[in-house]
């Protein structure tokens, strides 16, 4: 997250068994800077992440980096005002469509957090959902996973009907949510 020649975080690599890390990508703020979460390896056999901070509001980057040319090439820049949101702390995953997905925990139209789907091939980033509090949560929070049914299901932090947040599900078919479950803080 820190460090590097510029402050801003570094992508580094270990080799299993090796004694030492290998510095591949400083970060610099203008392709993202305080890398959080994991690389996700993707299908195109390129990496792609999020950074909390950098880009051109300061507010984090989709970054896709590039292991065999080293290169880290950001994508698109989230704004926490937007319709996207901000400082991106949750994992990215891909799923069987080939597409990104990923989730920002404020954003959207009541900046509850949303849902978004970012394509790889087009380069193109799509809204998918927007939370809305208390029918299906807000404030997404940890890893998306999709399902042998082929839907991607998630968590919330909070919102729900008892405000502790719910488990939802994806259907990126038609691009609906349905909650699943209300959570109960008790």
């Amino acid at each position: 997250q820190g460090g590097g020649v510029n402050g801003e975080g570094i992508i580094f690599e270990y080799v299993p068994g090796a004694t030492t890390v290998t510095k591949k990508i400083d970060f610099d703020g203008s392709n993202g800077a305080g890398p959080w979460t994991s690389l996700l390896l993707a299908s195109n056999n390129k990496f792609y992440g999020t950074t909390q901070l950098g880009g051109q509001y300061d507010n984090g980057v989709l970054f896709e980096y590039d292991y065999d040319d080293n290169t880290c090439i950001k994508k698109f820049d989230f704004y926490r005002y937007g319709d996207y949101g901000g400082y991106p702390v949750n994992d990215l995953m891909q799923a069987s469509n080939g597409k990104i997905y990923g989730m920002n925990d404020d954003g959207g139209d009541e900046n509850f957090g949303v849902l978004f789907e970012y394509d790889p091939t087009t380069n193109e980033m799509n809204l998918k959902f927007t939370f809305d509090g208390w029918n299906h949560g807000s404030t997404p929070k940890g890893s998306l996973f999709q399902h042998t049914n082929g839907k991607i299901y998630g968590t919330t932090s909070s919102g729900g009907v008892l405000d502790a947040g719910t488990i939802f599900e994806y259907e990126a078919g038609d691009a609906t949510i349905t909650k699943k479950i209300d959570f109960n803080a008790a």
